[in-house]
């Protein structure tokens, strides 16, 4: 190729032009160097990257972190790691050759660009079939005129432009300057001072643990960003010193507080945009953008085809008595206790988590039951298809019926147009939405819900009353609680997030994330308040002032509470800000938009309910799937949907875990006295009656 180069450079001066009259030679010489530079760094990393290993390994004379596998199971690649591969392989390759070519002074010409670029673009061409009846795994062709939208493993979408810190705003450098010069803030600083000085109330009080995990439930299923890897992960840290490498962005703890002064950060791995044409760094979505239960079901076929029995149309299932998640690999969890398998791999995160994946499992596989003794003769594909689709669309209502209404305000959700109707069809579909996932969204406004966690899990017995409770921090990836049926398991974890009340949703962050993320000994945690602030600036998201103009809100012009200022911040909060940042379009859209005080009837405030309005419309109205289309052979039929409209999550509770009574509410505790105890079967049922609805009379020859 660089003989080819030189042959065209040649010919083009002996006929007396210049190497311009070639369109797209530059694109080319710019193209193969980035190949390159980028295979040959990726080799380097997988022979020579620092290895990882199980928790309490000696490497080198050196004990590894095991709190790092900890992270390395949050944030690893969810599945198919070659084909993640290949998709960053191609992105890296795209934003390099832009690198170059601006660095020569050549402006990329995005046509040329592309076509050279074909040959290293792992972004594949879909063909769709319009008369499909149910949704892919991968959520690939929901759009017919553009079937890459909201499928997994693609680029996620921005609301802004990024702000990063290189000279041509790539995405080399993460966003870490001020407006006024010098660094921006620590993050470990701004954790210590805006989520823990000030007032707070202590519990919530009227939701529930059930309510937070439900969010983070929500969070897996449309958001999972994989970090950089190399054999098989990244050490960004050599005890207290940061190392620089291209793939780290780790920084400094005041000393005491952790093990070491160093607080380890992988940055984000990239996904092509645009077919390969030239530009900045954009962050890879593992998982697809649709509301569609990809977190319980999978997001690539690969997966699929792990968790469903083809015998039967069912989830498989594990445990002594066949009624949990599935045996998983053992770097899918910590400690000795089995680990599980399901759609995502943060399943076993914490055990409230756990619960909400065997709850969805359940009912899947309860539903092919029912299912096939009205159908017999369909087969198992067919069953677990419909149940699928059933199941997504119980998972939808809950989400915009229940969750949304509670965390936006229900005046917000009929502004906005997306609260569900009572009955019927509500079809709003239009095909030049885009539902893919925005990148401010997953890093920010999605992330409110950390405010709300708290320090324990715990067992209740059916009276409600406590029965046993252990610190957070002993849980994370560990399934220990969960298979122990005698003081914990499912059916006393389930009835004690659906009582035990959540921290208030405010700028507070709670010990066991704040300082034991994590944590497998004393000291050799995370800070998750920490992380989300360096998370933004990895991922080149504006300031908060920006995201302020966007929706149409008033920016500060000074960091004070009141009109010229922070007007959405009570005066503590202002303060504190005002003792961290330099100049109002330094604050970090996290910690601004965290720190604001919520709005009436809300769980956030102006600037990330605006965020999230927007991300939760186009998740709607940009879902040609979605439950309350009326559309055929896609969309359920009236009866159906009436079915589908009457269930809650409490019903779903009831039919799958030892409740006994339940509140309507799932996400309203019974000690908020605002709902009385029904017993279970006064709630809505899903049973033969209600299914009978998808009985179908097969046709005779």
């Amino acid at each position: 190729m660089a003989l080819l180069w030189w042959l065209l450079c040649l010919v083009s001066t002996v006929c007396g032009h210049g190497p311009s009259n070639f369109i797209g030679d530059y694109e080319t010489s710019a193209i193969m160097e980035a190949v390159n530079t980028v295979d040959g760094h990726h080799h380097q990393m997988m022979v020579f990257g620092q290895p990882r290993t199980r928790a309490g390994t000696i490497i080198n004379g050196k004990r590894m972190n095991e709190a790092m596998t900890n992270l390395y199971l949050f944030s690893r690649h969810m599945s198919g790691p070659e084909y993640t591969d290949t998709m960053t392989r191609s992105a890296k390759i795209s934003c390099m050759a832009t690198q170059i070519m601006l660095t020569r002074g050549d402006v990329p010409n995005d046509g040329a660009f592309q076509q050279k670029m074909a040959p290293f673009c792992s972004i594949p061409k879909l063909r769709c079939n319009p008369s499909m009846r149910f949704r892919t795994v991968d959520g690939g062709c929901n759009n017919l005129n553009f079937p890459l939208r909201g499928r997994s493993h693609t680029a996620q979408e921005r609301f802004l432009p990024p702000e990063y810190g290189d000279k041509f705003n790539l995405g080399y450098v993460p966003r870490v300057h001020s407006k006024l010069g010098g660094p921006l803030p620590n993050p470990r600083f701004i954790s210590n001072i805006l989520y823990t000085k000030g007032y707070s109330l202590p519990k919530s009080p009227l939701y529930n643990v059930a309510l937070t995990t439900f969010g983070q439930f929500l969070t897996h299923d449309v958001s999972s960003v994989p970090l950089s890897r190399g054999n098989p992960d990244i050490e960004c840290c050599d005890g207290n010193k940061p190392i620089s490498r291209p793939e780290c962005f780790s920084f400094k703890v005041p000393k005491g507080e952790f093990e070491t002064t160093c607080m380890s950060f992988t940055r984000s791995e990239s996904a092509p945009y645009k077919q390969c044409g030239p530009g900045t760094r954009n962050q890879m979505n593992q998982a697809t953008s649709y509301v569609d239960l990809s977190v319980a079901y999978g997001s690539t076929e690969e997966d699929t085809s792990r968790l469903v029995d083809k015998r039967t149309g069912k989830l498989i299932s594990g445990g002594p008595k066949g009624c949990l998640l599935p045996d998983g690999p053992s770097e899918n969890c910590m400690g000795n206790s089995g680990c599980f398998f399901s759609g995502d791999t943060r399943h076993s995160e914490i055990p409230e988590l756990t619960t909400y994946h065997i709850l969805f499992h359940r009912e899947h596989n309860r539903i092919v039951d029912i299912l096939c003794k009205l159908n017999p003769h369909w087969t198992p594909d067919r069953l677990f298809q419909e149940t699928r689709k059933i199941l997504i669309g119980i998972y939808q209502d809950i989400v915009y019926n229940e969750y949304l209404p509670i965390v936006l305000g229900r005046d917000r959700m009929k502004k906005l147009g997306i609260l569900p109707t009572v009955r019927g069809y509500n079809t709003r579909y239009d095909k030049n939405i885009d539902a893919t996932i925005r990148n401010s969204f997953s890093v920010a406004p999605l992330r409110f819900g950390h405010a709300q966690i708290i320090n324990h899990v715990g067992s209740a017995n059916k009276d409600r009353s406590l029965r046993a409770k252990i610190p957070l921090e002993q849980n994370f990836f560990i399934t220990t609680a969960t298979r122990d049926e005698k003081v914990f398991g499912v059916d006393g974890i389930s009835r004690w997030m659906t009582t035990e009340l959540g921290y208030h949703a405010d700028r507070f962050i709670a010990d066991s994330i704040r300082n034991k993320l994590f944590e497998t000994r004393p000291g050799n945690g995370f800070d998750l308040a920490s992380v989300d602030i360096q998370r933004g600036r990895d991922h080149g998201i504006p300031s908060y002032n920006a995201f302020r103009k966007f929706c149409g809100l008033k920016p500060a012009g000074l960091i004070k509470s009141g009109p010229f200022g922070l007007p959405d911040h009570d005066p503590q909060a202002a303060k504190l800000l005002s003792t961290i940042y330099k100049h109002p379009d330094d604050i970090d859209l996290m910690a601004g938009g965290i720190s604001e005080v919520n709005m009436k009837g809300a769980l956030v405030g102006p600037t990330f309910g605006c965020l999230m309005g927007l991300q939760f419309v186009n998740s709607r109205v940009g879902d040609r799937f979605f439950y309350e289309n009326e559309f055929s052979p896609t969309g359920f039929t009236p009866a159906q949907l009436d079915v589908i409209k009457m269930q809650t999550l409490s019903s779903l509770f009831c039919r799958n875990f030892k409740m006994g009574v339940m509140q309507p509410n799932a996400f309203v505790s019974l000690l908020a006295g605002r709902q009385p105890a029904v017993p279970c079967e006064k709630l809505p049922q899903l049973g033969p009656l209600e299914l009978s609805a998808w009985k179908e009379i097969p046709f005779k020859h």
